[in-house]
């Protein structure tokens, strides 16, 4: 019986013994467990905040760099896009493209229901072609349907693979009007605070925008003509502060865009802002542009300044290039006749080579000057009529190259913007030759 009562505390003991290890065990596990559950927690946590960190500085850093990049000089230049945006007229069910519309004289009818809208061809992304073409003419139907009257729509601005299109109506008194503006990359919409290199310039340059036009409004009434000096201003200041306040509150702009201005709507105040005069806070010209062509066909031959625009349809060929540290070339060839057209811009082609070859050479002999070409030619004729001996459109200003190199690429840019104030020729003694060629190339003259 002892021996069995020993056994069985034994036993006890042996339970005991192995159920203390067990706890024991149990207790290192979770406790290691525990310990890297918590150092894990820990590592992720500072990861995150690592990477936070790093990201905050990249994007600082992409955000500097961004507006360093994307901010433009007076000089740079600019292409359209190679994207044809077809007009079309619907006439009574009966669709004519625009030029049907003149040239047939469809104008000249009376029509119960007519409208213009705007089609795009030529992206190499047909998913986005059709995806803006829809959105305009909906837009228009739209109109159409609530019987808004004199409905158009018109191409504002086509450059650096923007599109910004302005569509109207009128009914009774009522004006419906509604801007679309696309980046052509993704088919996206852009938002006002795109156009400028940040949230806080689009600021700055609206603000002065606001005031600049309210003054502008404010002198232009009858009654405030004489001297400005005297008048109260207080009121627009009141006046621009509370379209600031909508606009900080998040009220939507409307706003559509050219190559010179911006067109802004905010709750039903307008405001025009001119590109140039901010040109430094201005992104749009940049910030959009690919390394990847987006269209078909890529046809540059026409090439402006920033904050100008095309001056005629009907010019073929524009160039604008600093060929060499002392040499500017600007070149314009128009082209009215539809008859031999392509043989007679081989032609104009051959000829503004003939030129460019002679002033090149002229301008390599003589480092110390400078000199801007403006070659201009047109033509409404034939082949056979072309007058290869007209110097007219044909003019090479010389200056002195200190003042080019300081002044004169600029004045060259706010010519192009038909800014009266802009001189090329700053003085005869700066300034002071013109030579005339003709268009072959040959030297005809020289003015002091």
């Amino acid at each position: 019986m002892s021996e069995l009562n020993n056994l069985e505390m034994n036993k006890d003991d042996t339970y005991k013994t192995q159920k203390k290890s067990s706890n024991k065990m149990l207790f290192w596990c979770l406790f290691i467990f525990t310990f890297i559950m918590i150092t894990v927690t820990f590592a992720i946590i500072y990861l995150e905040n690592q990477n936070k960190n790093n990201n905050q500085i990249q994007q600082h850093t992409y955000n500097q760099a961004e507006k360093v990049d994307l901010t433009v000089k007076l000089t740079d230049t600019y292409h359209e896009n190679s994207l044809n945006t077809t007009a079309y007229y619907y006439l009574d069910g009966v669709t004519k493209t625009e030029k049907e519309y003149y040239d047939e004289e469809y104008y000249l009818k009376e029509y119960n229901k007519k409208y213009r809208y705007i089609q795009i061809k030529g992206l190499k992304n047909k998913e986005i072609e059709n995806k803006i073409n829809n959105e305009i003419m909906q837009k228009v139907l739209s109109l159409d349907s609530n019987n808004y009257k004199e409905i158009t729509a018109y191409v504002y601005a086509n450059f650096a693979n923007i599109l910004s299109v302005y569509i109207s109506g009128t009914k009774d008194k009522d004006v419906f009007q509604e801007e679309l503006n696309y980046r052509l990359d993704t088919g996206e919409k852009i938002k006002f605070e795109d156009l400028f290199t940040s949230k806080e310039d689009a600021k700055i340059v609206l603000s002065q925008a606001i005031y600049n036009q309210l003054a502008k409004d404010y002198v232009i009434k009858e009654e405030n003509y004489g001297d400005i000096s005297k008048e109260d201003y207080s009121i627009i200041e009141m006046q621009a502060f509370e379209i600031m306040n909508d606009y900080n509150n998040n009220e939507k702009v409307e706003f559509c865009i050219t190559p010179e201005k911006i067109f802004a709507e905010i709750n039903n105040k307008n405001v025009e802002i001119n590109m140039t005069d901010f040109y430094q806070y201005i992104a749009i010209y940049k910030r959009y542009l690919t390394k990847q062509s987006l269209y078909e066909n890529d046809n540059q031959n026409y090439e402006l300044f920033v904050f100008s625009e095309k001056d005629f349809e009907d010019c073929f060929y524009s160039k604008l290039e600093e060929v060499d540290e002392n040499l500017f070339v600007e070149i314009d060839l128009y082209n009215y006749s539809e008859n031999e057209q392509e043989e007679i811009e081989k032609i104009m082609k051959e000829n503004m080579e003939n030129v460019l070859a002679e002033v090149k050479q002229k301008a390599n002999q003589s480092k110390d000057k400078a000199y801007y070409l403006y070659y201009s030619d047109t033509t409404s004729y034939g082949v056979n009529e072309i007058d290869a001996n007209n110097p007219d459109d044909v003019v090479l200003v010389t200056m002195d190259k200190n003042y080019y190199m300081q002044y004169g690429k600029e004045a060259i840019s706010f010519k192009n913007r038909n800014d009266t104030n802009a001189n090329i020729e700053p003085s005869y003694d700066t300034a002071n030759a013109k030579m005339y060629f003709y268009v072959d190339g040959k030297f005809i003259s020289q003015e002091i």
